[in-house]
């Protein structure tokens, strides 16, 4: 038994300026729909293994601090271009 949180994994394809995004919650806090290109979105490992999930914007600079600032290592830029919109869902 694991007391690790179980994730919406549901991912909805969207066609925007004849480009395809993909919509879907974040892979880490799960509080906020992403609409991001596939092909340039952030992701990180769930619980540090698996598979990649996309990440919002919050969760990415979070990460940033832990794994990198605080090592003082240089932060990795977050690609704004990757995102079309995120929006908190009160749940």
């Amino acid at each position: 038994m694991t007391n690790k949180k179980q994730y919406n994994d549901e991912k909805l394809g969207v066609w925007i300026d004849d480009k395809m995004y993909v919509a879907s919650f974040c892979g880490i806090c799960q509080e906020v729909v992403i609409t991001y290109d596939p092909q340039q979105v952030h992701s990180l490992r769930r619980f540090n293994e698996g598979e990649r999930v996309p990440v919002c914007k919050t969760c990415f600079q979070k990460w940033n601090k832990i794994h990198r600032l605080d090592k003082g290592l240089q932060p990795i830029l977050f690609n704004e271009k990757a995102y079309v919109d995120e929006q908190k869902v009160s749940k």
